[in-house]
């Protein structure tokens, strides 16, 4: 199954998002805050979180994609390391970062994602065939609050802690959840519009 390897967070204030992020991510590897791409604002795009997924090729998986129904976000380039990156929408509505594979780790403050898409028969087939993607994936068509997206959970050490600090930024912070498993995870707007969830891991004691 491909692998989100890489998480972007691409913002119109990157000092103010920097300053904020700094206490939950530190500095953490395979996690980056970088400007919203012109292209990007020009559409209205807000600030957002973006996942790159590992892929043997990127250019073979990014027209898949869009002769599936979705569509390219730009052109396809080549880092200066001869990594290539390509950015789609995939035919649910989301957002994709897709990249060379590589041998680096995951962000390891990454527990898990979700895909809330507006196309769920699609956005499985997709997800299914070219990455093997088999789970994790939610429908939000009839839900008009919510866009399509992939949600990303970072883990937090205590949660109670992180959803005041949310809202202390002026955040927007959802009712938190209890999963199956024990631990517990709440959505959140960030200061700066984007969606991100916190999750603390059952059975580690807040500090």
């Amino acid at each position: 199954m491909a692998r989100f390897q890489r998480l972007e967070l691409r913002t119109k204030d990157v000092a103010a998002s920097r300053a904020f992020y700094a206490p939950i991510i530190g500095q953490a590897e395979g996690i980056s805050i970088v400007p919203l791409p012109a292209p990007a604002a020009a559409r209205g795009a807000p600030s957002h979180w973006l996942g790159y997924l590992g892929v043997d090729d990127v250019a073979h998986a990014s027209v898949a994609i869009v002769e599936r129904g979705g569509a390219p976000l730009g052109p396809l380039t080549t880092r200066p390391d001869g990594t290539s990156v390509a950015v789609v929408r995939d035919p649910g509505g989301a957002v994709v970062g897709l990249e060379s594979v590589s041998n680096v780790s995951p962000p390891s403050l990454v527990v898990s994602q979700t895909l809330q898409t507006e196309s769920l028969a699609q956005a499985v087939a997709t997800y299914r065939d070219l990455f093997d993607w088999h789970d994790s994936i939610v429908d939000v068509a009839h839900l008009p609050e919510v866009h399509a997206h992939w949600l990303f959970q970072l883990r937090v050490p205590d949660l109670e802690q992180a959803m005041q600090y949310f809202r202390d930024a002026r955040g927007l912070v959802l009712p938190p959840l209890s999963l199956p498993n024990g631990d517990r995870m709440v959505v959140c707007d960030d200061p700066q519009g984007a969606a991100i969830a916190l999750r603390q891991v059952a059975g580690l004691e807040p500090v």
